[in-house]
């Protein structure tokens, strides 16, 4: 395995939480599309 990848082990290790965070850029790659008549029904409180 790599150093880096080494590294990162060990930083997950020593603690008991991660936070991982994520843009609408991540959903948008996976195909959710913000301007479909589905996501404006489902989410029409946050519009």
């Amino acid at each position: 395995m790599s150093e880096t990848f080494n590294k990162i082990i060990n930083l997950i290790d020593k603690y008991d939480n991660i936070l991982i965070g994520a843009g609408s850029g991540l959903s948008t790659a996976a195909g959710i599309d913000y301007a479909s008549d589905g996501f404006k029904k489902e989410f029409k409180s946050m519009l």
